[in-house]
């Protein structure tokens, strides 16, 4: 069956003993290692180091300004230009379904990143370990910063400084930063879309499954739901220390596999083909996409509307350096052998971080 599992953290600029508790527990949580700062969380993302392996399917950097170098830079900047306990970064887990391809992991992560952070810096990194039932579990990574790109060129330490005062001039001061992410009601919309991209990726590759956002009671299911873990007993946990609580949990897991998935199965792809003929929402990504993301930022127009100048400034930026490429292989084959252009010897940005289309 296939699940959505969403989680939001938040790592702060270390700076006393409580932000180092706040930033370092969901690191500790994903790294498995006393990592209390945004670079060694990106070398999470990255399996670098001790935590090298292979389950690393796909690694993207989004949206970051031209002084950074990559996501390690941009973070490691954050961290030192960020206010004594501010916040530098929002990081994101979902859980991608095991169902689908690995190249339909890494199109459904980069349908998610597109549709929520268009205006952020943000890296993203596809998993597929294995879970504990021997079979797959893929989940995607999110690390973001909440400031917005308003196109504005600004040196790091002015990037990550106050902003300045509404309708005063925007390039006297920081990056604005977007607080819409504190919003509770926003994380419900933003699971609502999430199963909307992901029940069209599913459908795309013919997997006759399908998630819900609703809770179960919602939904109808009257079943014990699994204990939440704290930070401290998931690192526990991780660690081969198993609690009652978490033994609690397997046996509510085996009791739900056996006696409500079928119905909560068959619940979730009923609802969704009766949203899809609801909506008028077609098979194509780029519909999905639309669509979840009029869903999302409804009850925000001026953010939309923000949402997509950034995505069209940023297509219009590619297609421009891309151009700028292609002119400089021509120049540079005039003088050797001809006007012969080898465009196969450029690097994609995009297939170089394993996103390649």
């Amino acid at each position: 069956m296939a699940l959505l599992h969403v989680e939001v953290g938040r790592i702060k600029k270390v700076g006393s003993a409580s932000t180092r508790a706040g930033a370092a527990g969901f690191a500790n949580y994903l790294a498995r290692r006393d990592t209390e700062n945004a670079t060694q969380h990106i070398r999470y993302l990255l399996r670098a180091g001790e935590q090298k392996g292979d389950d690393l399917v796909a690694y993207r950097e989004e949206h970051l300004p031209s002084w950074a170098r990559d996501g390690a830079h941009f973070f490691a900047l954050a961290e030192r230009y960020e206010r004594k306990n501010g916040l530098v970064a929002r990081t994101y887990e979902v859980s991608l379904p095991r169902e689908l391809t690995q190249q339909g992991y890494i199109n459904l992560a980069c349908d998610m990143g597109e549709v929520f952070f268009a205006r952020h810096a943000y890296v993203a990194a596809v998993h597929c370990p294995k879970a504990r039932d021997g079979e797959a579990q893929p989940h995607v990574h999110y690390m973001v910063c909440e400031r917005i790109n308003d196109g504005i060129e600004r040196s790091p330490a002015q990037y990550f400084s106050r902003a300045a005062e509404r309708g005063k001039d925007k390039a006297q001061g920081g990056a604005r930063k977007e607080r819409l992410w504190n919003s509770i009601r926003l994380m419900g919309k933003m699971r609502e879309s999430i199963a909307i991209l992901t029940n069209a990726a599913l459908e795309r590759e013919g997997c006759q499954v399908a998630v819900s956002a609703q809770s179960l009671k919602a939904r109808g299911f009257d079943r014990a739901t699994e204990i939440p873990l704290t930070d401290r007993e998931r690192w526990a946990l991780s660690q081969g220390r198993v609690s009652e609580k978490h033994r609690e949990n397997l046996r509510r897991r085996r009791e739900a596999h056996e006696q409500w998935r079928p119905f909560e199965e068959e619940d979730a792809i009923t609802a969704w083909a009766a949203y899809r003929k609801a909506h008028g929402l077609k098979r194509g990504r780029e519909e999905a996409k639309t669509h979840a993301a009029d869903q999302f930022w409804a009850q925000n127009p001026e953010a939309f509307r923000e949402q997509k100048r950034m995505e069209a400034e940023m297509s219009q930026r590619v297609e421009t350096t891309q151009r700028r490429r292609r002119s400089l292989v021509v120049e540079s084959r005039q003088g050797l052998d001809g006007p012969q252009v080898h465009l196969e010897a450029m690097v994609d940005t995009e297939r170089h971080y394993g996103y390649g289309r």
